[in-house]
């Protein structure tokens, strides 16, 4: 076979598994969205002290820590059938 090829004909585990840890990492991808996104309206939100830039860095820390909880519960999930 040539190299590079994907083997579509066997369901290799490797091919699962490698599945299973990109969807495992997603919701930290996320989270670290939520993280520089908030350091910078915190930053930035310094020199302004509005009411607008508190509530933005209030609803990322939300959305951080939703990522994080998310993130457990997938990591629950996904080693539940790795390890039944």
């Amino acid at each position: 076979m040539k190299e590079g090829m994907i083997f579509l004909e066997q369901k290799d585990s490797f091919m699962v598994e490698k599945t299973d840890w990109r969807n495992l990492l997603y919701p930290a991808e996320w989270g670290l969205r939520f993280f520089i996104a908030g350091a910078l309206v915190w930053l930035i939100g310094q020199q302004w002290h509005d009411v607008i830039v508190t509530i933005a860095f209030y609803i990322l820390g939300i959305g951080l820590i939703a990522s994080f909880v998310l993130q457990m519960w997938v990591m629950k999930r996904n080693l539940h059938r790795i390890f039944p």
